[in-house]
């Protein structure tokens, strides 16, 4: 089983959110993407405060800075052949920034990918909405990985804003356009919170529930090793990643195509 999204060998990340997951992914990206002529955006307007000292990759020495930009600095010193880093250490409130951000840095012969590492679902239908009606409108194709988790565990879902082709061992080729998590999870398209996070945020509910962490760091591992194999070999397994972390246990399956009329994932 294989969903083939081919990309450059050049890429444009956009990566939204650098706490819980964010952090850990962005570790793992400079790592696997060093010496290669990529571009890593990072977006948060997020200081680092002490609880986040326990369950986020930042240090005592980083506090009341900006979370972006301490990141930024860090692996950009510490990692040889480290793409280029862009911290934007403002909250995202509205698409048209973001919109903006990637006009102006995008160039020819790069593969755009925006990752979602967020805490809350009003960015989450920003982003959904940027993809897929005004980069989709102005002809850019993009590719989305979007995570989220709980006290027990954590999934990921890739997507993108046109067809994608899907084949079974010994099957034939299908195209269609995969979902996104709100389209998949219609569940979650019920909550009503602000940007940038909910009353209780990731940070807080580690407090209480320390698996989030570890969920929050595998999440991380994997939009980085997702968007690794997309430019190493243009396609992955499935498209929805599902993480038990009492078990140690991540399955990759596929959820199929999305169509406008589905009200559920059933």
């Amino acid at each position: 089983m294989s969903v083939k999204i081919p990309v450059n060998k050049r890429l444009n990340i956009h990566l939204i959110g650098s706490g819980g997951t964010g952090g850990y992914a962005l570790a793992c990206l400079c790592r696997l993407l060093a010496g290669g002529d990529h571009t890593i955006h990072v977006y948060d307007g997020d200081r680092v405060e002490t609880k986040n000292l326990k369950r986020q990759n930042f240090r005592v020495e980083d506090l009341d800075l900006n979370k972006a930009q301490v990141l930024c600095d860090r692996y950009a010193k510490e990692i040889f052949g480290c793409p280029k880093l862009i911290p934007h250490p403002d909250y995202l409130t509205g698409k048209e920034d973001l919109l903006a951000e990637i006009l102006t840095s995008l160039e020819t012969g790069e593969s755009l990918i925006i990752l979602l590492a967020v805490d809350n679902i009003a960015t989450r239908r920003m982003v959904n909405d940027l993809v897929e009606n005004d980069l989709l409108g102005l002809g850019i194709p993009v590719i989305a990985l979007d995570s989220g988790n709980d006290n027990q565990g954590g999934q990921v879902i890739l997507y993108a804003n046109a067809p994608v082709t899907h084949q079974e061992p010994m099957g034939q080729p299908e195209q269609g356009m995969l979902p996104t998590m709100l389209q998949y999870f219609p569940e979650l398209d019920k909550i009503v919170d602000d940007n940038p996070g909910l009353v209780m945020n990731c940070a807080d509910n580690a407090e209480s529930e320390p698996q989030a962490m570890m969920a929050n760091v595998r999440n991380g591992e994997l939009l980085a090793l997702i968007t690794n194999r997309l430019l190493e070999a243009g396609s992955v397994p499935g498209n929805l990643w599902r993480s038990d972390i009492l078990t140690g246990n991540t399955r990759c399956t596929f959820t199929g195509f999305y169509h406008k009329e589905e009200s559920s994932n059933g």
